[in-house]
């Protein structure tokens, strides 16, 4: 609207005025959705956005907000951020664009843990377990990759790292993963070493060498063992008694656990051999059998009686060689002996007998009658006819 024009000479004119057209145009607004980030397996927030443009106090009460990568299936990746829709006051004065934003679905923490494991020494170990912890969506794990420095048939007792790796299986693409090392035990193998047998002679010592093995593996060797008895010393008795071992020595037992089985030594009597003396007695005496010897006596151990005996003995005895019998024997320590006897022998020797022929007397002419004599000697009631 044109009015109070001013000039020079205006005074002469008849004034009239004729409008134009002001045209107000739309004033730009440009929305821009905010960006965002979601952890894979999450919803998104959508709530930001800016503006530039508005004017007079205007100003924008909603905008709608969406993306194909806000729900919790939506794979790691970039997502545009749609802005649309925006309402507020005096908004119909304005151009609106609308700029997108960025959702960023990031990868979902998902950890596989190698289970733990246990084998005996000399044994492979089976490695196949583990666990997980972070997976969404129905996502899934076919196989991990495992292995442990500990898991061949060689490896020492101890603690060793089961190493997780190489996970496959389906939508792992959308996963940070982290693995989780488990444990893996070696335990010792069973060794059991048992003491020989072994036997020696009451008073001789023993000799304790021998000893088997069994559950060595992988070229493990035994070098020595230590065995001892209380009955190898020369003055056990005859008896049995156990051989210990201990103390095995060798290359690798470090990976065992070692048991030992008890031999047993015996030790067997010794051979005591008595002999009774020979004797000799005249016939229609008794004879007087006290005498013997031994051998094979060890250990300070002592004959104190031995039983002589003899059919010959008696006075009624007649001349000849008769055996005189050991038996019975008696004394300390006797125990530990295989005792045998040998015989001695009794001589019984003639008694002497003297015949005196009686004297006698005749005449001349006539024949002599010799019938008399004595005798002085005879025992037992022996006569002459």
């Amino acid at each position: 609207v044109a009015s109070g024009a001013t000039g020079t000479g205006f005074s002469n004119y008849s004034v009239s005025y004729a409008d134009g057209t002001l045209t107000v145009t739309p004033a730009a607004l440009t929305i821009t959705a905010s960006g965002a980030s979601k952890t894979y397996g999450a919803s998104a927030s959508l709530t930001g956005y800016s503006s530039s443009g508005l004017v007079n106090g205007d100003s924008i009460a909603a905008v709608t907000l969406a993306s194909s990568g806000s729900g919790t299936v939506a794979s790691v990746g970039s997502y545009s951020v749609v802005a649309s829709g925006a309402t507020g006051t005096g908004l119909s004065n304005y151009a609106v664009s609308y700029a997108d934003g960025t959702l960023t679905v990031t990868p979902a923490a998902l950890t596989i843990t190698a289970s733990g494991a246990s084998k005996t020494y000399g044994a492979s170990a089976s490695l196949t377990g583990y666990s997980s912890s972070g997976l969404v969506n129905g996502d899934s794990i076919a196989a991990v990759t495992l292995a442990s420095s500990g898991s061949g048939t060689v490896a020492s007792v101890g603690s060793y790292s089961v190493v997780a790796s190489g996970a496959t299986g389906t939508g792992l693409s959308n996963y940070a993963v982290s693995y989780a090392d488990g444990t893996l035990t070696v335990t010792p193998a069973a060794l059991t070493i048992t003491a020989s047998g072994a036997s020696k002679t009451y008073g001789a010592s023993a000799s304790l060498t021998g000893y088997s093995s069994s559950g060595l593996v992988n070229g493990d060797s035994i070098a020595a063992v230590t065995l001892a008895s209380s009955g190898s010393g020369t003055a056990a008795s005859v008896g049995s008694y156990s051989v210990v071992a201990s103390g095995a020595t060798g290359t690798g037992l470090s990976n065992y656990s070692v048991s030992y089985a008890d031999g047993t030594l015996t030790v067997t009597p010794a051979a005591l051999t008595i002999t009774a003396s020979g004797a000799a007695k005249t016939y229609g005496a008794s004879a007087s059998l006290t005498g013997y010897s031994s051998s094979g006596l060890v250990n300070g151990d002592s004959i104190s009686a031995v039983t002589l005996a003899s059919s010959g003995s008696g006075t009624a005895a007649s001349v000849g060689s008769y055996s005189v019998v050991a038996s019975g024997v008696t004394g300390t320590g006797l125990s530990n002996y295989s005792v045998s006897y040998a015989d001695g022998t009794l001589t019984v020797n003639p008694a002497s007998l003297t015949i005196t022929a009686s004297g006698a007397s005749k005449t001349y002419g006539a024949s002599a009658s010799l019938t008399g004599y004595s005798s002085s000697g005879l025992v037992n009631g022996d006569s002459i006819a």
